[in-house]
């Protein structure tokens, strides 16, 4: 419906696409919103459905995500790092959020090594799928495939095996422990198909009015051949740093600050 931006897989661009656009403390800023969001999401909704048991399901809810969260975001930085030769902030932000997408829906039925299993499982179909969706040319900016549609399929598929009363690996003998699995299956064809038809809907408007993405000489403007492009950085001492620029004249920035240490030191244009 929409197509790749402009640039995304052209092999002649000299620095990666994916750095090229986006700004790293403001993708850490709003994945840390993200992250608090899930966390107040995950307890509220299970603390206002609870009642006495023989465990404790609010305390299993507010550890299992943390657990599931850290062990999807250190597993996705450290596939990268082996399959990709990089560290990269953005993979772990999108591996953290895919270890509470996929916790969801069944944070207070987990014990809590099944929720970094859930996690670790998360980080491993969350890189896969990001790299194949690459491999296929098929431009998602922020992951959003591989973080919400695949960390969630898979969230939905765990509670069958891992729930701690009717999962897959606790009540095997039981007729209740396939029905399970059938049942998450199904619940994930409704959910594909209710949000595929919504939003092939509202997109398909905005689409008809084309306002659905921005105008290719925008595209080519700031995401292909973005105004300020860092070609060279050399580090002279603590506190002076020459960068070399390729960037028009008129849009090129008169002064910053780099910080080293506690001291700051103006850049040399």
């Amino acid at each position: 419906m929409l197509g790749p931006r402009t640039g995304r897989f052209d092999s002649s661009l000299k620095k990666d696409f994916t750095e090229r656009c986006y700004s790293a403390r403001v993708a850490a800023v709003g994945g840390f919103i993200l992250l608090i969001g899930f966390l107040a999401f995950i307890w509220g909704c299970r603390e206002l459905f609870v009642f006495e048991s023989s465990y404790d399901p609010i305390a299993l809810s507010k550890v299992n995500p943390s657990a599931s969260c850290f062990i999807a975001a250190i597993t996705s930085l450290f596939i990268n790092r082996y399959f990709g030769k990089k560290w990269s902030l953005f993979v772990a932000i999108n591996g953290g959020l895919a270890g509470m997408v996929a916790i969801s829906a069944g944070s207070d039925h987990f014990e809590p090594y099944a929720a970094a299993v859930v996690g670790l499982i998360a980080a491993i179909v969350y890189r896969t799928f990001s790299v194949l969706l690459v491999r296929l040319r098929i431009d998602d900016p922020l992951d959003v495939v591989a973080v919400h549609f695949v960390g969630g399929s898979w969230g939905l598929i765990a509670v069958a095996i891992f729930h701690k009363t009717k999962g897959i690996l606790y009540a095997w003998q039981t007729e209740s422990a396939a029905s399970i699995l059938g049942y998450q299956l199904l619940g994930l064809v409704a959910i594909t198909v209710w949000t595929a038809v919504l939003s092939g809907l509202m997109f398909g408007i905005l689409r008809c009015f084309g306002i659905l993405r921005v105008c290719e000489e925008v595209q080519e403007k700031e995401f292909a051949h973005p105004a300020n492009e860092f070609m060279e950085i050399k580090k002279e001492n603590e506190e002076t740093v020459d960068i070399t620029f390729n960037a028009s004249p008129e849009k090129i920035c008169q002064k910053d600050t780099y910080f080293a240490g506690d001291k700051a030191s103006d850049f040399h244009l």
